[in-house]
């Protein structure tokens, strides 16, 4: 249908370069799976990216991140193997607060590229807005804050805490800090509904590279720890009510989460968790804030 549309003279469909800054090309293709599953998938092309100038499969600490956004770099720069000049939006597939994310959204970051190799029918890049950014990470936390905030009080809990919490199941010990670090600069402070960051101990690559059933219980172990919680003392009231995959690498995996969830507080709860993939939420960020930007502008691109 998408095809038969743009072969009689519609618009084009928004761009998306899923930008995965390691060098797993098995998580990029898992992940760009999860990126074309949405909702709005069909309106958009979603084009994967892998890093080619690095050599790191996985990201697991600071060094890694620093190292993954200079290769990054180095493609776009020197090796011109991908140019976020040719898309409408750029989401940075990478769960972390990394540097590429505010970067590439710099207004000046680009200009000072070589001409663009790759024009296409709206004009060429070099004509166009540059490229709406984001990463999972910001969009894993956008959506959790704004479905948490949906649903507190429902219960009429006005208690804070009592009130719907959130958190993030993520993969190294790292991480745990990293994030909660992150989710209080991402909030500006407002993180007062956040559980906290809790690790399966496990890298990146190795949520790929080991053993189904043990991938599955890490995570049902850090699930648990995460559940357990109760504005940090671990009561186990049922009060998180969404969960964040901290990693692009869970994709898949929600039924492990929702099933600890269902032992531990029942169906009800199970049922009303709500499980965060940051790449679903990411897309389906970039779609809207799009959509938005056509919707309420005069400008035709």
């Amino acid at each position: 249908m998408a095809q038969q549309q743009q072969q009689t003279g519609s618009p084009p469909r928004p761009r998306i370069l899923l930008l995965n800054p390691n060098s797993n090309t098995g998580m990029t293709e898992s992940m760009a799976a999860v990126a074309r599953s949405t909702p709005v998938s069909p309106f958009l092309d979603i084009v994967p990216y892998t890093c080619a100038s690095g050599t790191c499969p996985s990201i697991d600490n600071q060094h890694d991140i620093d190292a993954s956004a200079r290769s990054i770099w180095r493609d776009i720069r020197v090796e011109r193997t991908v140019d976020p000049r040719d898309y409408d939006a750029v989401l940075v597939a990478c769960f972390s607060v990394h540097p590429l994310v505010r970067e590439l959204a710099a207004a000046d970051a680009l200009l000072h590229l070589p001409a663009p190799t790759n024009e296409d029918d709206r004009g060429g890049s070099s004509s166009r807005a540059p490229p709406l950014v984001t990463g999972i990470f910001e969009a894993g936390v956008h959506a959790a804050v704004t479905l948490v905030n949906s649903i507190s009080g429902r219960d009429g809990d006005s208690d804070g805490d009592r009130a719907a919490q959130w958190g993030i199941i993520t993969t190294g010990e790292f991480w745990e800090a990293h994030l909660t670090e992150g989710v209080g600069a991402a909030t500006a402070g407002g993180a007062a509904r956040f559980a906290g960051t809790f690790s399966t101990g496990l890298t990146a690559g190795q949520m790929h590279s080991m053993s189904a059933d043990e991938v599955r219980e890490r995570l049902a172990v850090a699930a648990r720890r995460l559940l357990l919680q109760q504005g940090g003392e671990g009561r186990g009231s049922g009060s998180v009510r969404c969960i964040v995959m901290g990693c692009g690498g869970m994709a898949g995996l929600e039924d492990t989460i929702r099933e600890t969830a269902r032992e531990l507080h029942g169906d009800d709860v199970a049922d009303g968790l709500y499980i965060i993939d940051g790449v679903k939420a990411g897309v389906m960020y970039l779609y809207q804030v799009l959509a938005s930007r056509k919707m309420y502008s005069a400008r035709k691109s």
